[in-house]
């Protein structure tokens, strides 16, 4: 059973979406298709699930002038269409590796890439007009996708203990987006994830680098920040297919590989019931 076969009736970008994925994953992953599903309703609620996810795609790269890459509205309407397509990757991943087809060479999938569940979050050590756009975490293999496109928490501020919980000591890497694709825009959101990355840095112990995304207009980079250094990626336009294709390989890649390729450092583990690092010797 092809898992895209019912999704007719979708717009072109979305089309595109199903189009890209599903070979991209059975090409590189080794995930072959499954024949039949034990519950018909799983699969219809999945369906539902991913028409509203690259909905909400087709949505963004609508939006976005043809001539400039700027989208058509303020910040806040972009972070939606964002996590549904963090969202819409993770779903199908998540059901290729439930229903594949048995094989002794397999990778495994080691967690879900998703978009924390709050976002346009003023935290205590923000300036006043910043915020952190969206927040990226590592969840577990099984965990459950959340059921709404997205969901935002505008509050005025957090303690400094909550902050540390809800963000920089469980974030992967950060997402910051503009409208705009100008240079100005680039190098400012760049800024704005820097400064929140050292937070990251400052609460995660065991992080040898972590991650950051910049999203202006339909234009994506992506950032590797190490304690030292930050490297960029070249930049890719979300509205093409081979754009839209670089940005789907990273975060498959993000799930299947090894957790010190994501810049943890192995020789490290939390303890969090009291709360302090165990180093491992040699």
């Amino acid at each position: 059973m092809d898992i895209f076969a019912n999704m007719s009736n979708t717009p072109n970008d979305a089309r595109q979406l199903k189009q890209l994925l599903h070979p991209l994953l059975v090409q590189d992953n080794g995930l072959e298709q499954h024949a039949a599903l034990e519950s018909p309703a799983d699969f219809m609620s999945l369906l539902s699930k991913l028409r509203e996810h690259s909905t909400a795609y087709s949505d963004w790269t609508s939006k976005v002038s043809p001539f400039t890459s700027k989208v058509q509205g303020n910040e806040r309407s972009m972070y939606p269409c964002i996590t549904a397509l963090l969202c819409f990757i993770a779903r199908v991943i998540q059901w290729l590796d439930r229903h594949k087809t048995p094989s002794g060479n397999q990778p495994l999938l080691r967690r879900l890439v998703l978009p924390s569940c709050t976002a346009d979050t003023v935290l205590e050590d923000a300036q006043d007009a910043e915020r952190i756009d969206i927040g990226v975490e590592l969840k577990p293999r099984d965990a459950p996708v959340c059921d709404t496109v997205f969901k935002w928490k505008n509050v005025a501020k957090l303690t400094r203990t909550s902050a540390g919980k809800v963000w920089y000591s469980s974030l992967f890497g950060i997402i910051e987006a503009k409208t705009g694709s100008s240079a100005a825009d680039k190098v400012g959101a760049a800024s704005q994830v820097l400064r929140y990355i050292r937070n990251v840095h400052a609460n995660q112990h065991d992080r040898r680098f972590p991650w950051g995304w910049t999203i202006c207009g339909s234009i994506i980079s992506a950032y590797v920040f190490g304690p030292h250094y930050v490297l960029q990626s070249h930049e890719f336009d979300i509205r093409t297919k081979t754009g839209l294709r670089e940005f789907v390989h990273v975060i498959v890649n993000y799930s299947y590989t090894e957790d010190y390729r994501l810049g943890y450092d192995p020789t490290l583990k939390y303890l969090a019931d009291i709360r302090c690092y165990k180093i491992k010797r040699r």
